[in-house]
């Protein structure tokens, strides 16, 4: 729980940073060749930490179960 709830804090720093003002992104991260890193999808680029830890999470229970 505490990796989401890291990935959420982190998230959000980041997103201030690169969008200071709504809708406006700060020239600095321009530079970005990786859309990934700083893309426009928000949302989208938000649920895929937390999928991510969760579907290790439950990979590695699943493993620990079938053990």
């Amino acid at each position: 729980m505490f990796t989401v709830f890291g990935h959420g804090i982190g998230f959000v720093i980041e997103k201030q940073a690169v969008y200071p003002v709504p809708g406006e992104r700060d020239p600095r991260y321009d530079v970005t060749p990786s859309p990934r890193v700083f893309g426009e999808d928000v949302e989208g680029g938000f649920a895929g930490g937390p999928a991510t830890v969760l579907n290790g999470a439950f990979a590695w229970l699943d493993d620990k179960v079938a053990s």
